[in-house]
């Protein structure tokens, strides 16, 4: 079986700079937010605004990372045919042979997992991996539950709330963190389906060249 592959992104609506840091400063407020979540206790709509980009309908905040990512969820769930969902995110080097191998054997199962990092009961954000039955549950029981009982900032953790109310538990898949170039050269392996590539430095620069070094490591493996 051979997978096919379809790539998104998401993000909120892009607002008048003054607009949108008017708007963050308010939501980061505890009164802004909990006037937000009363008022707004749903999931906004989301459209295609190109043929791989999703556009929510609300202003871009850290702040509401939640409900952007169970809209965009909704929104592929109801227009997509697929069998996984991966989420990563700018950070993430996806070892695409290797996840195959693994989603090939986990093809007729009911399956949450991704990387898992220490004292941590869910996965990551920018590894995780839902097959099709299980973001639909998902997105009916974030539904049922409301945007209140979650955790507006950090949707991985939102995900794994909604999850464990299902009894559903992930399995860890492997991953290897990337900080610098000696990372690479020491320890790589070619059999891990997940690097995260995270530079304290001066990212712009010094993240294109982790990226391209790991690529060119795995690509001779």
């Amino acid at each position: 079986m051979d997978f096919k592959h379809s790539f998104f992104s998401y993000t909120g609506k892009a607002g008048p700079p003054l607009v949108g840091r008017v708007h963050n400063s308010l939501i980061n407020t505890r009164l802004g937010l909990n006037f937000w979540r009363r008022n707004f206790d749903r999931i906004p709509k989301s459209i295609f605004s190109s043929e791989n980009a999703i556009e929510v309908d609300l202003f871009d905040s850290w702040d509401l990372m939640t409900i952007k990512f169970l809209s965009a969820l909704q929104l592929i769930n109801e227009t997509i045919e697929y069998d996984f969902i991966i989420k990563v995110n700018t950070t993430t080097f996806v070892n695409i042979p290797v996840l195959e191998k693994l989603l090939l054997s986990r093809i007729d199962d009911s399956y949450w997992g991704g990387a898992i990092t220490k004292e941590k009961s869910f996965t990551a954000g920018w590894a995780t991996i839902l097959s099709k039955d299980v973001a639909s549950k998902v997105v009916l029981e974030a539904a049922k539950v409301g945007r209140l009982s979650l955790p507006p900032k950090y949707e991985d953790e939102a995900l794994g709330i909604l999850l464990s109310k299902l009894n559903l538990r992930p399995e860890a898949v492997a991953f290897q963190e990337i900080f610098k170039q000696t990372d690479i050269e020491d320890s790589s392996r070619s059999d891990i389906p997940f690097f995260r590539i995270k530079s304290y430095g001066n990212r712009q620069s010094v993240e294109p060249i982790l990226f391209k070094a790991l690529n060119e490591r795995l690509a001779y493996a």
